[in-house]
């Protein structure tokens, strides 16, 4: 009998697939972490509001939070509004409260295998992850990928882009590349990428309102609405100041495409690896870089006042022959015209591989093993990225190994939009078949 855990996994079509699981003899479920109201540990009462994790000593305490994972935890947590207007200190014992009992949790309750249906982007469930690790429990954490109706999974956060510890399955028919740079990517259309744009005073007023009047699910003190304002001010203030629009950039000149990546989000904060923080990745990418580029970093279109402080504009402001770019220049105009690309982990990257550009990752980025992208190091030059030989008939040939490491089915329910054929009882069927072949470790061989 295998004794799981599972966090996530609260859509419609994923709850299916947790009850087909349950029937499964040689499996327990333990506990379940997710949005689900009805749920022992539902996201509002285990993680969001102030909650009782017990009173207990251990017996055998496997170690602390590092320093590192204290930082990565900060950086996730920083998207919750549990930590908006909560001193240092306190998100600190959050965390370590927290760690502390899922230790507990996975040894008490003698659990074999943790499942996550996304990577670690909260800061709990990294913590949850982290207690895992350190007592040998086997984790699995999933991926939805670009590709149609198709996941990635990993066992370790640093795996992730390499799959080395996944196998490759028998795949009856792998997708053609669209060559070029522009992707048809439906989370950067519409309405999406003005979210972000509220007037400062307008979200005052409306976050005074729900304060006052409606008592959240997922909590934030009114220190940290005030915070909030005054954080969206100031980014307005400096978007305005230091943002150059395509008139002012000279593009005869060598440079650097660097598109920042939304801030905090699983892309960095989870996936980024050493280079979470995409300042400390420009100041590397400026020290390799000949003193007659330029790096051009344009904004998020998605991005918000978050991470983008006034210390963030000092310090960008300090890099060497970097320029901050709007963000209603064109990425792909951007993109032909540079030497090569740069990112933590962002799907420009592909984009450029696919379009015949280098690129340079300092993430775990799912690409990183096609040819055209070089992986960071304190030793790369720049001659390593210049010289990159990009061959279509060699990049079809690395991605169709990917490819057969990927499950099929859907586990971020976001991409259901664009499955023209979706159906919920199949797609619970293959997900809970496939959460089954990894809990009893019997994989199947083919990728249907």
């Amino acid at each position: 009998m295998k004794k799981i855990l599972i966090w996530g996994w609260s859509e419609p079509d994923m709850v299916r697939a947790i009850e087909i699981l349950k029937l499964n003899p040689e499996i327990e479920l333990i506990d379940w972490v997710a949005d689900l109201s009805w749920l022992d540990k539902s996201f509002v009462d285990f993680l969001y509001n102030p909650t009782d994790l017990g009173r207990f000593k251990f017996e055998n305490y496997v170690g602390e939070l590092s320093g590192s994972e204290l930082v990565k935890f900060l950086d996730m947590f920083s998207r919750e509004k549990r930590s908006k207007g909560l001193g240092f200190h306190e998100q600190v014992n959050i965390a370590k409260a927290y760690f502390r009992f899922f230790l507990r949790e996975l040894q008490l309750k003698q659990v074999d295998h943790v499942l996550f249906s996304i990577l670690p982007i909260i800061g709990m469930d990294y913590l949850c992850y982290l207690a895992a690790k350190k007592l040998g429990v086997s984790v699995t954490m999933c991926y939805q990928s670009l590709f149609l109706d198709r996941f990635f999974y990993t066992h370790t956060l640093e795996d992730f882009g390499s799959f080395d510890d996944v196998k490759e399955l028998t795949v009856d028919e792998i997708p053609e590349i669209a060559w070029g740079f522009k992707k048809d990517l439906f989370y950067m259309e519409g309405e999406v990428t003005k979210n972000r744009q509220i007037s400062p005073w307008w979200n005052l007023f409306r976050e005074t309102l729900r304060y006052g009047v409606r008592k959240s699910s997922k909590p934030v003190r009114y220190s940290g609405v005030i915070e909030n304002f005054l954080q969206a001010k100031e980014f307005k203030s400096n978007y305005e100041k230091y943002a150059k629009t395509s008139s002012a950039l000279d593009m005869q000149e060598s440079f650097v495409y660097f598109p920042l990546h939304l801030q905090p989000e699983l892309t960095t904060s989870g996936m980024g690896g050493r280079y979470s923080d995409q300042l400390d990745a420009i100041e590397r990418l400026s020290d390799l870089l000949p003193d007659s580029w330029k790096i051009y970093v344009k904004e998020n279109p998605k991005q918000g006042h978050d991470q983008r402080g006034a210390e963030f504009f000092r310090r960008l402001s300090m890099i060497k022959n970097v320029e901050y770019i709007a963000k209603e220049v064109d990425t792909y105009w951007l993109m032909e015209r540079s030497r090569f690309v740069a990112t933590i982990t962002g799907t420009a990257g592909w984009e450029a591989i696919t379009g015949g550009k280098p690129c340079l990752v300092f993430g775990y980025a799912w690409y990183m093993s096609i040819p055209g992208v070089v992986k960071y190091t304190p030793t790369v030059t720049l001659d390593d990225i210049l010289n990159q030989v990009i061959d279509h008939t060699v990049q079809k040939r690395v991605f169709e190994q990917l490819y057969k490491k990927m499950r099929t089915g859907i586990v971020d329910a976001d991409y259901i939009k664009i499955h023209p054929h979706y159906d919920f009882e199949e797609n619970a069927n293959r997900v809970a078949g496939f959460l089954s072949e990894i809990i009893l470790d019997k994989p199947s061989l083919s990728g249907k």
